[in-house]
């Protein structure tokens, strides 16, 4: 068991960007030198989702005429 099976749906890591890397990892349980395991990452992708974008509609001739237009 890992601090990270308790985690709620939320990121866990909250303000990343003003915390260390080392603080970042040790919160997650992941060792750079070691990564995770093959069973931790699809306990993870199970939990969280993969991490992907929706694609969307490509935006037609019309719209970018006249987001052209009405921009300054």
């Amino acid at each position: 068991m890992t601090k990270y099976d308790n985690v709620s749906s939320a990121s866990p890591c909250t303000t990343p960007w003003s915390r260390s890397a080392e603080e970042i990892l040790d919160e997650l349980s992941v060792r750079t030198e070691d990564g995770l395991s093959a069973d931790e990452a699809a306990r993870r992708l199970l939990h969280f989702d993969p991490n992907q974008l929706s694609e969307s509609r490509p935006r037609s001739l019309l719209s970018l005429v006249l987001a052209s237009l009405t921009s300054s």
